[in-house]
């Protein structure tokens, strides 16, 4: 499967997608806008691992949204356990992606009702 397809900014020669592997894990794709050089992008390591997974598996890596430059990506995936609110959730990932589809960074974004 594969769902709500955007462009990369800022040129346009790529394509985000959401897309479910053979395995039935969901994750955020990148591709080429002819269809070359598909790759999963490495993002939420370990995943997999969070308590809840099985359960919510199909939950993961939604929303992904671009900066207008093309570096920064959005997506939300739910967590178990977030710094800023305990329990199940979703988050909201910001993460920092190379020209060739490297994960260079990704964090949660933790809210602070202090500022």
């Amino acid at each position: 499967a594969a769902i709500n397809p955007i462009f990369r900014p800022s040129d346009g020669n790529q394509i985000l997608f959401r897309g479910q592997s053979t395995d039935g894990t969901w994750g955020l794709y990148l591709m080429g806008r002819d269809g070359s050089n598909l790759q999963r992008l490495a993002l939420d390591p370990g995943f997999q691992s969070d308590p809840t997974y099985a359960q919510n598996r199909d939950n993961y890596f939604w929303g992904g949204t671009w900066s207008a430059d093309g570096r920064t990506l959005l997506y939300h995936t739910p967590e178990a356990d977030g710094p800023s609110t305990p329990g199940l959730g979703f988050r909201i990932h910001m993460a920092t992606i190379g020209p060739n589809g490297e994960v260079m960074s990704d964090k949660v974004l933790v809210f602070d009702a202090r500022r």
